[in-house]
């Protein structure tokens, strides 16, 4: 029986090839197995029939952006982390990544140091489980109604 560790994580590109094969030149000593998807409606098919650990993808591809990878990710009991990459990586980006629910921004050209810090810490980070989430803003919800119900402002 495999432990967590020893399970291999699946990690999907989402990319124009050129990056594909950036990718592909940096990843032989990586414990990952990487996949790779031209498009957005791709990358949502594979998500939705293979267990992902982390989908790395453009800002932009032929038929949508990282938002609508990233929205598509809600439908998941255990939804990939999403790595966003761009040549422009401008605090603007990162804000909306990370304030949507994106996991990390990566520059292009890739550095191999950055990658493999980058896509090691997203693997290793636990996916969220979708009923533990839906119990802790429930949770969250209760707890801020009784600070208002209470409130006497």
């Amino acid at each position: 029986m495999k432990t967590l560790l020893q399970k291999p994580n699946r990690v999907l590109a989402a990319c124009q090839p050129i990056f594909h094969v950036a990718l592909t030149r940096i990843w032989p000593d990586f414990k990952w197995h990487l996949h790779h998807v031209a498009t957005v409606g791709q990358a949502i098919a594979f998500t939705n029939l293979i267990d992902t650990a982390v989908v790395v993808c453009e800002r932009e591809l032929p038929d949508g952006g990282w938002k609508v990878l990233l929205d598509s990710f809600h439908r998941l009991p255990k939804p990939p982390k999403l790595i966003v990459t761009s040549r422009i990586t401008d605090d603007a980006l990162w804000a909306e990544v990370l304030n949507l629910g994106g996991y990390d921004v990566l520059a292009q050209p890739f550095c191999p140091e950055e990658v493999f810090q980058v896509i090691s810490r997203a693997c290793c980070r636990p996916r969220d489980d979708r009923t533990q989430t839906n119990t802790a803003l429930v949770e969250s919800s209760s707890l801020i109604k009784g600070v208002y119900e209470n409130d006497d402002c």
